[in-house]
């Protein structure tokens, strides 16, 4: 292993190979206090004896385990005494090296060997140099990394929404490539990719106009306004659209529109022009709004004849002219007597039986003739041949007789009148009394009780003021105890300080308020 010298044919540039990494070729020239006196090759976790000298951790390894010496400096120089060399380790991170997605990897005579895509810079190949210790950082994020596109062909939801394929399996991901070859991507290497994955390679600033136009990109059915959820790869996409359930067909009534199957079609069909509806017209003369729900006439129209709608069926696009003037419901007039609107279908029924205005002749054969809308009125407060009921049936007469002789009866029969006017306004005294006594005896009872919680309410007030004044007596009774013994405790105080002035020769005075003591 050695520090490899790399030109690039038809310039003077050199490149410094490290046969010791994996494609590692160095821009800037390697300080010769950085080569491993061991391999000649830049140092790889570099230890340092010591002696000073600094070799390979893999050589110190190799050569300080078998000699025991320094490779420079022949020193002493067992294993166990090397540390770490950091600064050396920083020195060589801070050295240029060409980003290896700039290097390729080719057959030569004596085997593989590294080459500097010179070529290649800024179009398929990365010039960039950078730091040893950057050298990852930048090639993760390299533009010329290449990748391969993952995109799996698949379908992801059918049409109902239902899942076919995993989500993971579709996740979208980009895979990156293993290794290098001729062209900077080793193409064998599938990297464990599924079969059915697009497998290409191309480079990450490509990567996404690749993805946007990879047949095995998901995409949506273009019908998915209509309804359709299915999602797949693009490649499956024309397959699909041929066989899609939501796929826009041609009315079958032959309008020329386009509409997809289900809700959509359903929609279409019922504002369709061409699409046959039953008229369903009602007829006029029940239709009509001027006649009130309360009115009488209602009861003429409330029968099957007058509410059968009309049975015609016609193309939706000419059911406004069916109706205008083919329609024997819908089209009408006015009723030249009572003006009501009539359908023409009906003009000679109505004149028949609902006209309000025709005249027929009293059905009880009074001998009146009248219109149909006052022919109620008129039998029930004005035809003479009417039965009705004697005014003085609520005093007992219950004869019933045609309205004409109502009057001949109450005439014949005044003396049977006047004896139930007289037996009723007996009756009525009677009742009269009866309630006045009820009254009295009810008014008689209120009082009563009245007194009666009255002297209860008395009684318990008396008895709490008994209570109460008994209270007040015992309080006095102790109150006047308390003060004997205030007085009595009082005096023999007195006596007592009398008993210590003698004792101390003073005069003990006393006053109203106070009380001092003179020595």
């Amino acid at each position: 292993m050695v520090l490899k010298e790399l030109g690039v044919r038809g310039t003077d540039t050199t490149f410094h190979h490290s046969t010791k990494r994996d494609r590692v070729v160095f821009v800037d020239d390697v300080p010769p206090g950085l080569v491993c006196p061991a391999c000649r090759d830049a140092f790889v976790c570099p230890m340092i004896a010591p002696c000073g000298h600094s070799v390979c951790k893999a050589c110190s390894e190799k050569v300080n385990r078998a000699t025991g010496r320094c490779f420079t400096c022949d020193a002493p120089a067992n294993p166990v005494d090397l540390d770490d060399d950091g600064v050396s380790a920083v020195e060589l991170g801070d050295v240029r090296a060409l980003c290896r997605h700039g290097v390729g990897v080719r057959e030569g005579e004596a085997g593989p060997e590294v080459y500097v895509r010179h070529d290649e810079f800024n179009v398929t190949a990365c010039s960039a140099g950078v730091r040893l210790r950057d050298l990852e950082t930048h090639e993760a994020a390299c533009q010329f990394r290449p990748l391969r596109c993952d995109l799996r062909d698949v379908v992801h939801r059918d049409e109902d929404g239902a899942v076919v394929d995993d989500v993971d399996a579709v996740d979208n991901k980009e895979n990156v490539v293993d290794g290098w070859g001729a062209g900077g991507a080793n193409d064998n290497n599938n990297g464990g990719y599924h079969e059915d994955a697009c497998g290409a390679v191309c480079l990450l600033r490509d990567m996404p106009a690749h993805r946007a136009e990879c047949k095995n990109r998901l995409v949506n059915c273009p019908f998915a306004s209509a309804g359709c959820e299915w999602r797949g790869a693009a490649r499956r996409l024309s397959d699909h659209r041929n066989h899609c359930r939501r796929q826009p067909r041609e009315c079958p009534n032959g309008c020329g529109a386009m509409v997809s199957v289900g809700a959509m079609m359903m929609k279409h069909l019922e504002r369709c022009k061409l699409a046959e509806v039953a008229c369903d017209a009602p007829d006029a003369e029940w239709d009509d709004a001027t006649v009130p729900a309360d009115d009488p006439r209602r009861s003429n129209l409330d029968c099957a004849s007058i509410r059968a709608r009309c049975p015609a069926v016609v193309k939706r696009s000419l059911l406004k002219k069916h109706r205008a003037e083919e329609c024997a419901w819908a089209r009408a007039k006015r009723c030249e007597r009572c003006r009501a609107i009539v359908s023409l279908r009906s003009v000679a029924e109505h004149e028949k039986l609902r006209c309000v205005a025709a005249v027929e002749p009293c059905p009880l054969r009074c001998g009146m003739v009248v219109s149909r809308g006052a022919l109620d009125e008129h039998v029930k407060n004005l035809c003479v041949r009417t039965l009705v009921d004697c005014p003085f049936k609520s005093l007992g007469c219950h004869t019933t007789i045609e309205r004409g002789r109502l009057e001949a009866h109450v005439q014949h029969a005044a003396g049977k009148h006047a004896e139930l006017v007289r037996s009723g306004v007996c009756n009525a005294r009677e009742r009269s009394v009866a309630l006045g006594e009820r009254v009295k005896r009810h008014e008689d009872e209120v009082v009563a009780a009245a007194r009666a919680r009255d002297a209860e309410t008395i009684e318990f007030v008396n008895a709490k003021r008994a209570e109460s004044m008994e209270e007040l007596s015992k309080a006095r009774a102790h109150d006047a105890a308390a003060r004997k013994r205030v007085a009595a405790d009082a005096a023999a105080l007195r006596r007592a300080a009398s008993d210590q002035a003698k004792t101390f020769r003073c005069v003990l005075y006393t006053g109203p308020h106070t009380t001092a003591i003179a020595w």
